[in-house]
């Protein structure tokens, strides 16, 4: 039987905080570019698409970026389709769908950007793939099928995680949607949210999209990095 892919993109924007004037125009440019359903997801539409239940327990005390990094793993293993970045998009993504369903591929992603743009795992592993990082998709844009093996050790890691951090996440939720551990608040206290910055996102991601880099495409696909913010 033919696969069929799902061919829309996810893209999320959570918590309370209101859009900047760029970040609205990086909005329309993907809804005027990708020319595919797009699926955004708000704190107010979750439930949509995701029933709260399903939820790892620990994302309620998230910030709002780390619950993206769940979320983006989340849909990507249960749905499939694509997930973007509200960054500056100009790109059709019919092509990169077609290529994705017709292909052996788990999904496809861009060619991350350099050695510098690979999460700070720290040890060998780091070395090596910021020695490798052509061979390695970035974070921000990509297409996979549902329920592959990728998909699924990427939600048992993400899970996994989570679960170890529970604990420290009920006595230190997070205050903002930068939050991160050891950074400074406006009133002079450091936090203590147990999560870095990219532990929940490109520490998970990168490795484990560097063991299957024969599995996933490089593809034209991505945003652009400048002026979003």
């Amino acid at each position: 039987m033919k696969y069929k892919m799902n061919k829309s993109i996810f893209t999320f924007w959570l918590g309370q905080s209101p859009m900047s004037v760029n970040r609205i125009q990086s909005l329309w440019s993907i809804l005027n570019s990708v020319s595919c359903p797009i699926n955004y997801l708000t704190s107010n539409t979750l439930d949509q698409w995701v029933g709260i239940k399903n939820l790892h327990p620990a994302f309620q005390y998230l910030s709002s970026v780390h619950q993206a990094d769940y979320l983006r793993c989340y849909v990507m293993h249960h749905f499939g389709g694509g997930y973007t970045d509200i960054k500056p998009t100009w790109k059709n993504w019919n092509h990169f769908f077609d290529m994705v369903e017709k292909s052996a591929c788990y999904g496809a992603g861009y060619q991350e950007i350099g050695p510098q743009a690979i999460a700070n795992v720290g040890g060998e592993i780091q070395a090596e793939m910021e020695r490798n990082f052509e061979s390695i998709i970035g974070y921000c844009a990509f297409i996979f099928k549902p329920k592959t093996l990728f998909t699924e050790e990427w939600l048992e890691l993400t899970n996994q995680l989570l679960s170890q951090k529970l604990h420290d996440l009920k006595l230190n939720p997070a205050r903002h949607a930068l939050d991160q551990l050891g950074i400074q608040f406006s009133d002079g206290k450091i936090s203590n949210y147990p999560l870095k910055w990219t532990e929940l996102g490109g520490n998970i991601f990168h490795p484990l999209a560097y063991k299957n880099h024969s599995k996933i495409a490089k593809l034209d696909m991505s945003p652009d990095f400048i002026n979003y913010r």
